[in-house]
């Protein structure tokens, strides 16, 4: 469960999400547009670091774009800075790309690995609990068969298309470039609004002992 603040942010996060995607060497073009198709919340289990993955399209092509929240940039990964947004709530906020947030990784690997994760949104506006849904869901396939580490991962790739990231027991990919398919043997999906076919958003292999 996760409580969400009704708030505005100066700029709107679409807007600087957009404006970053752009700047992407995996993105179509520098000057196409970018839409927001939807977005999905993660929880923290520090409660400190807000999380969401969007899914946006540009020129006819989707993208998986993890991103986090903190109220000071991360000093071990410069480059991950998107930007910066004013929330009416919590003040100055920095974004960074979810890839190289630590914090994100580890709570994608965990859901990604129990196959469930979203988080249930709450907000309390006028004296009253709204419960507050995304507008993409997510679906879990596959359960890894034992309690397993999902910290201490290191980027082993990045290709414009896939993010592939691994720690002593699991290997990780993440989508960058999303296209319908089928749902992964352990992993997570998305149904775009619209449409009837998934996208895979997560891949997570258990690595074999020897690679241990």
């Amino acid at each position: 469960m996760a409580k969400f603040h009704v708030a505005t942010n100066t700029p709107p996060k679409p807007v600087l999400i957009a404006d970053w995607v752009r700047e992407q060497p995996w993105a179509p073009s520098a000057t196409a547009a970018v839409e927001v198709v939807g977005s999905i919340h993660l929880e923290d289990p520090d409660g400190e670091v807000g999380m969401q993955i969007y899914v946006v399209e540009s020129d006819g092509a989707m993208f998986q774009v993890p991103v986090t929240y903190r109220d000071a940039p991360l000093p071990a990964a410069p480059a991950a800075l998107i930007g910066t947004v004013e929330h009416s709530v919590l003040g100055l906020r920095y974004v960074h790309d979810g890839v190289y947030d630590d914090q994100l990784v580890t709570v994608l690997a965990g859901v990604a690995s129990a196959g469930y994760g979203q988080s249930l949104g709450f907000a309390q506006h006028e004296g009253r609990w709204y419960a507050w849904p995304d507008e993409l869901r997510l679906h879990g396939s596959g359960v890894l068969p034992e309690p397993l580490p999902v910290d201490r991962f290191t980027l082993e790739g990045d290709d414009g298309g896939r993010v592939v990231l691994q720690n002593d027991h699991l290997k990780l990919t993440l989508h960058r470039s999303l296209t319908e398919a089928t749902l992964p043997p352990v992993g997570l999906a998305t149904t775009l609004p619209g449409t009837a076919g998934q996208v895979t958003l997560v891949e997570v292999e258990l690595l074999p002992a020897d690679r241990r």
